[in-house]
């Protein structure tokens, strides 16, 4: 009997540890369009990201670990991709390779090529970094 008992704890906090991780990465799933937004200094862009654009931005985004942190590293709507009207992803100001999703009040990290990328497609609109 106490085997069994332990045995059902056992699955329980399996189980349990398992659910605790869902939802705490980034999927991209619900994003059908994109906006780049950089509102700095003599620049005011909000231009509708294309197709292709929006797809690599997806697929650096997808997938990663999302932390409650504060880093020091200066995160602005204002130089930011906003995804569907109704979700802003804003980007280090400072370069660093951080992103912070501002409706969920979160942040990922991205590797350094996939900032690279990121800058490229950003760099069409305008953005330059650091913005600080």
């Amino acid at each position: 009997m106490k085997i069994k008992c332990a045995a059902v704890i056992l699955l329980v906090l399996i189980i349990s540890a398992a659910l605790s991780g869902c939802g705490n990465s980034v999927s991209m799933n619900f994003a059908k369009e994109g906006v780049a937004v950089f509102k700095y200094g003599d620049a005011d862009v909000s231009e509708k990201l294309t197709e292709q654009e929006l797809s690599l931005i997806k697929s650096i985004f997808d997938g990663k670990n999302l932390y409650s942190d504060r880093p020091s590293c200066g995160f602005s709507k204002s130089v930011s991709v906003k995804i569907n009207a109704s979700q802003t992803f804003c980007f280090a100001c400072d370069t660093c390779p951080i992103i912070y999703w501002a409706e969920k009040g979160k942040y990922f990290n991205i590797t350094e090529k996939e900032q690279e990328k990121l800058y490229e497609i950003l760099d069409a609109y305008g953005f330059s970094f650091p913005c600080v």
